[in-house]
């Protein structure tokens, strides 16, 4: 058995309900990896004056244009969605199956 000491565990080393298992937490203040992501492509670049995102779009613009398939993607991704891929199961014994099935039939002949 699993015998860990505090760490709002039981004996059994499981969290005990009703408890954080991060009781510190995040720390006041702090800021999510997305969220520092949007701040810095927000700022201005002051010698194109336009913002770190327009000059990335314009740089996949620039990219797509010269044929590059991976900018053309990333762009139409990011302007229509991503395209929805459909999954087509198919049991590949389906035929066989069906054979053994005609072979134990039963027939009033």
């Amino acid at each position: 058995m699993i015998n860990i000491e505090g760490n709002n565990r039981d004996k059994a080393g499981r969290f005990v309900p009703e408890q954080s298992g991060n009781p510190a937490g995040r720390k006041k203040g702090s800021v999510s990896f997305s969220a520092m992501i949007k701040k810095v492509l927000a700022v201005e670049d002051e010698r194109l004056r336009i913002t770190n995102l327009e000059a990335i779009i314009d740089r996949a613009v620039d990219q797509a244009k010269l044929g590059d398939a991976r900018a053309r993607e990333w762009l139409s991704d990011r302007a229509e969605g991503k395209a929805v891929q459909a999954v087509v199961t198919e049991d590949p014994y389906a035929e066989w199956k069906n054979i053994v099935r005609e072979c134990y039939e039963v027939t009033d002949e």
